[in-house]
């Protein structure tokens, strides 16, 4: 942590970055996303803190809702929102016409778009499987 006269003898920045290296793992996060005012911050802050797992990282809503301090019924309202704004994408098995596992996909960029046709929603999206 710089002292005072560090931090008066530096007048050409406004901010103090952490060490980005091995020891101290840090995450890339577009600034599109961060500058995205389509989104709630509280909407924003949750898919930060989804995307700075690793990408092996099975997402449970519960477990996240309890890790980003929100009771499941917010954190689903903040899901609807990032599925909305096409940040998130969630696909369900059906197996002999009934509900299977579902999954939740999460970008950091806007790659997930919502289509409806007639009463249902149709989620295309623009990247290969």
């Amino acid at each position: 942590m710089p002292n005072k006269k560090e931090l008066k003898a530096n007048k050409h920045t406004s901010f103090i970055r952490s060490q980005h290296d091995e020891d101290h793992p840090y995450t890339n996060i577009s600034d599109e996303l961060l500058r995205d005012t389509s989104i709630s911050t509280q909407a924003m802050g949750v898919l930060v803190r989804i995307l700075s797992y690793p990408d092996n990282y099975k997402p449970i809503p519960s477990h996240l809702a309890k890790a980003v301090g929100v009771c499941l019924k917010t954190f689903y309202k903040i899901l609807k929102e990032l599925i909305k704004a096409g940040y998130v994408f969630y696909e369900q098995d059906h197996v002999d016409g009934k509900f299977g596992k579902g999954r939740y996909i999460f970008s950091e960029t806007k790659c997930f778009k919502e289509v409806a046709t007639d009463s249902t929603i149709v989620k295309t999206q623009d990247f290969q499987r």
